[in-house]
């Protein structure tokens, strides 16, 4: 399979698309070490349970903020690109450890794979409250993440989650999920706007 990276994001729009710029702002203004954090985030995605009732409505705040961050950013970009007929078979991947992977969904479960070799790197548990804030919390304990925009010699199902654009003919087919996903952006788009101004006003300077 022959691909070829169209762009690289900075890092502060890739820090603020992975989560990243929320988990570093929690961390710095409660005084908490970032092992500390993930412990905390991780045990309350995974079973509910919390050391104290207050870091409740914090982690809620953090799953939603983050996920539709991450959802938003593909959703805006797809969207971009067809209103701009801007067509090609378009992916979001991460870049790890000079690997690209991609974020799949198998029997209700979203795994990391390599894209060259489909290798799974992270499987979630179903159980999490959101698998994909899972994705980004097992992200944010690694080092140097990336986020490249590749595009493929040719469109593959197997990607189909992953697309940032399509080729004409498979926009033409998607023509429906196109039109949900634009009339439901503007919705999720104003709640993110909500939840960031409140997160900004009560935990930064």
């Amino acid at each position: 399979m022959t691909t070829q990276t169209v762009k690289t994001l900075d890092k502060q729009e890739s820090d603020e698309i992975l989560g990243i710029a929320y988990f570093d702002t929690i961390c710095n203004a409660l005084g908490w070490d970032k092992k500390v954090f993930l412990l905390k985030f991780n045990t309350y995605l995974f079973t509910g349970k919390v050391d104290f009732e207050n870091e409740k409505p914090l982690f809620d705040m953090l799953i939603e903020l983050s996920s539709l961050t991450l959802s938003l950013y593909k959703w805006s970009v797809l969207l971009v690109n067809l209103k701009a007929s801007i067509f090609a078979d378009m992916l979001f991947t991460l870049v790890i450890d000079g690997k690209h992977y991609y974020i799949t969904e198998e029997q209700g479960a979203l795994l990391l794979r390599d894209l060259k070799n489909d290798k799974v790197l992270y499987q979630i548990d179903t159980l999490a409250k959101s698998q994909s804030v899972a994705i980004l919390l097992y992200l944010y304990n690694l080092e140097d993440i990336k986020i490249d925009m590749v595009e493929l010699e040719t469109y593959q199902e197997k990607f189909s989650g992953s697309y940032l654009s399509f080729n004409q003919e498979l926009a033409l087919e998607k023509k429906d999920y196109i039109n949900f996903i634009d009339t439901e952006f503007q919705k999720y788009h104003t709640r993110l706007k909500d939840l960031q101004k409140i997160f900004l006003e009560n935990f930064t300077q």
